[in-house]
């Protein structure tokens, strides 16, 4: 039978697991799905800041895209994470508030030790005793001029307000890590260039040195042409350390390691962003902000009001007191049950006091509304303004990137008359690919901008 009973149990033990095993499964397949890799993002500038084979490679490449970056902040960023928790701080409250409606009751329970009294060893009471004193107290507000509900009103809307100072604490989170992105970005740009410029003044520099030992030239332009590289030597050093120190701050960002940029060093531009429709000044989430501020200020003057009115209590408590012993007689027992009501009569001069000091607080919560308002249309304007100083900016770099070609043309024509030598043209070509640096560099300033005005509402 013992034998029997314990085949039983493990038999039931391995098809529980098994239902177990299948149930994970089955939920692990439905909760995760099946993981594809995030798309390449196809920034659609060419030039020299990506590779086309390495883009184009979506197989094997992995590359920081703007947007992951910013879906990361939005769930790991430690200022975000506080507004988080402050939120849901402000939604429990409302909970707590609402069990002022329910009636309060509690246990109690007391001891008395008239042994060591000696004050009541008295002729009646010859021998000393103890008295056990044990029962239930209730309590229950009826009235309170509805201080609870507007208790609870007040909570509602500092709700509202915990979100809404979430929402512009993400946008500060986002233009700090747009500004970021777009300076590794530039300086990933740059660090691509410096080596095709480094290779032009390198070629400069052997021309020079053979002429200036044929005694064609002085040894002064191969002095220049030296100091020149090393100054392109030195702005590659301080661009790597830009680019780390950014690194460095998105991470700080994003609260992660800065073994997360292990993955991959290659940022890809992001697409470009048109926006065409801009919210109201009037509806932004500042103006909200600071509507809900007025809200919340008039609703605790109502909190204030609800002072003046009577409170109305039912009370009663039930128990047993006992000598020198814990039993429940009817001698013993003790049953009370009533009705309180409180009215305030020299707290009434306080409260107005208070209800004076509320209104200034209305006052002070309106005047705020109109700075916040008057905040979020001066950096909609200066956004706007620094986006349409970029984009005539790219235009002016395009027109000097096409008069730059025609200087080169002009400097092989010459140099094919034999009037100047190669050096003229390594000069021109050089320039030239600085002119393409300029070019790409002012389109990713418009694409910064872009992003920048669009977090800006």
């Amino acid at each position: 039978m013992i034998l029997l009973l314990s085949k039983i149990r493990f038999y039931c033990s391995c098809y529980l697991f098994s239902i177990w095993m299948f149930l994970t499964i089955l939920m692990s397949g439905i909760l995760y799905g099946k993981k594809e890799p995030l798309p390449a993002n196809n920034p659609g500038i060419d030039g020299l800041l990506q590779n086309k084979d390495e883009l184009n490679n979506t197989r094997d490449f992995k590359g920081w895209e703007l947007h992951v970056l910013r879906e990361i902040a939005l769930r790991n960023s430690p200022e975000i994470l506080v507004k988080k928790a402050e939120l849901d701080s402000y939604s429990k409250t409302i909970r707590v508030l609402e069990g002022q409606y329910f009636p309060n009751l509690k246990a109690r329970f007391g001891f008395t030790d008239y042994n060591k009294i000696a004050q009541f060893e008295t002729y009646s009471e010859p021998e000393p005793y103890g008295v056990y004193d044990y029962g239930l107290d209730a309590k229950w507000i009826l009235y309170n001029g509805y201080k609870t509900r507007k208790q609870i009103e007040t909570a509602k809307l500092e709700i509202i307000r915990a979100e809404k100072a979430l929402h512009l604490k993400e946008q500060v989170v986002l233009r700090n890590l747009t500004g970021r992105y777009f300076e590794i970005l530039n300086a990933n740009l740059e660090l691509r260039v410096l080596p095709i410029i480094e290779e032009y003044r390198k070629k400069r520099k052997e021309i020079y040195e053979k002429q200036a030992a044929a005694g064609l030239v002085n040894k002064m332009f191969t002095s220049i042409v030296t100091k020149e590289i090393e100054a392109v030597q030195i702005k590659r050093m301080h661009l790597e350390a830009s680019v780390d120190i950014a690194k460095s701050e998105i991470a700080f960002l994003l609260n992660l390691d800065e073994e997360f940029w292990t993955k991959s060093n290659i940022f890809l531009v992001p697409d470009e962003l048109l926006r065409t429709n801009y919210i109201n000044p009037e509806e932004s989430t500042m103006a909200e902000l600071g509507e809900v501020e007025i809200q919340i200020a008039r609703s605790k003057m109502e909190e204030i009001r609800t002072e003046k009115s009577p409170t109305v209590e039912l009370f009663g408590n039930t128990g047993y007191r006992e000598r020198n012993s814990i039993e429940m007689n009817r001698q013993g027992h003790e049953l009370t049950v009533g009705v309180k009501i409180e009215i305030p009569l020299f707290d009434y001069f306080l409260t107005e006091r208070k209800l004076e000091k509320a209104s200034k607080e209305i006052i002070r919560s309106k005047t705020e509304k109109v700075n916040l308002i008057n905040q979020y249309r001066s950096q909609k304007l200066a956004e706007q303004k620094r986006l349409t100083l970029a984009q005539k900016n790219s235009d002016y770099h395009k027109e000097l990137l096409k008069l730059q070609l025609k200087r080169v043309d002009d400097t092989k024509r010459v140099v094919a008359q034999g009037v100047s030598d190669l050096t003229s043209v390594f000069q021109e070509e050089e320039e030239l690919v600085n002119r393409k640096m300029l070019v790409e560099q002012s389109e990713l300033n418009v694409l910064k901008h872009q992003y920048l005005l669009d977090l800006i509402h």
